[in-house]
């Protein structure tokens, strides 16, 4: 069951940036309950993006509400990482060039959007 997946756009005319996080479903009991629990997931996360996006340059990247297996899907050289830890070094390189090739670096969210029916940001 896919729990999140957040689409920035970089450019127009640039592929997005795809950010999505994975969970298991098991059983058929309490369907109901997981999926208010995963709206809620949602509804949190969206929160979450919407405070600390803009703030990327700015300060430390608050990593801890991705899960463990986030997978990071670059649409400009087209790679894909899984993990964390390498969203992480992924996130950390693409500042670094960005603040050596520019002065003045920051992101400017455009939409961020919330799609409950297949549980996307």
């Amino acid at each position: 069951m896919r729990i999140t997946r957040l689409v920035p756009q970089t450019l127009a005319s640039s592929p997005p940036i795809s950010i999505s996080y994975y969970a298991h479903a098991e059983g058929g009991e309490g369907v109901d309950e997981r999926e208010r629990d995963r709206e809620e997931k949602l509804a949190l996360m969206h929160e979450k993006m919407r405070h600390e996006l803009p703030r990327l340059f700015l300060k430390n990247h608050d990593y801890s509400m991705y899960s463990p297996d986030v997978e990071f899907i670059n649409g400009l050289i087209n790679m894909k990482t899984r993990g964390r830890m390498l969203y992480q070094l992924s996130v950390s390189l693409w500042k670094l060039l960005c603040m050596l090739c520019f002065a003045e670096v920051r992101l400017e969210v455009l939409k961020l959007s919330k799609h409950s029916e297949d549980s996307t940001l």
